[in-house]
């Protein structure tokens, strides 16, 4: 009994304490009102599929020049946004390129192998340019 009581003493939240305190919550009242500015300015985290797509466009337009293979457009995307096609909502290219058909032209090359021809510009479903990470030091991870 000791040990379960102590545990859940241990991992309380600062938010549960309050909530278990009669004597704090007149004061708190006035405190929560005072945080709802800042989240009102912030912007909520780009879901996994606007970040695909803006690493996607940004893929595009900086590095993959159309014409290119579309796998090779979406590995480059994953790699700069963090994100992979699998975690988005579409998990397959097809989807993904139906999605994007009003600004993206694709064509099939062979069974199974998408090549984006071109990307018009003006049609592009608005995104933010991603920068490049990071490298960290080139020989730090390399055998020797």
């Amino acid at each position: 009994f000791f040990l379960i009581t102590k545990l859940s003493l241990i991992n309380r939240t600062p938010t549960t304490a309050r909530r278990d305190g009669d004597a704090d919550d007149a004061d708190d009242a006035g405190d929560e009102d005072a945080g709802d500015d800042d989240d009102a300015d912030a912007a909520p985290p780009p879901t996994p599929d606007e970040l695909f797509v803006s690493g996607l466009l940004t893929t595009l337009k900086r590095d993959a020049k159309p014409p290119v293979l579309a796998a090779e457009a979406f590995g480059a995307a994953a790699k700069l946004c963090g994100v992979g096609l699998k975690a988005t909502s579409w998990k397959k290219a097809a989807p993904l390129m139906a999605a994007l058909a009003d600004c993206v032209e694709a064509k099939e090359r062979s069974k199974g192998v998408l090549e984006i021809r071109r990307v018009d510009w003006a049609r592009a479903p608005p995104y933010r340019t991603l920068a490049r990470p990071e490298v960290a030091d080139a020989g730090a991870g390399a055998l020797r």
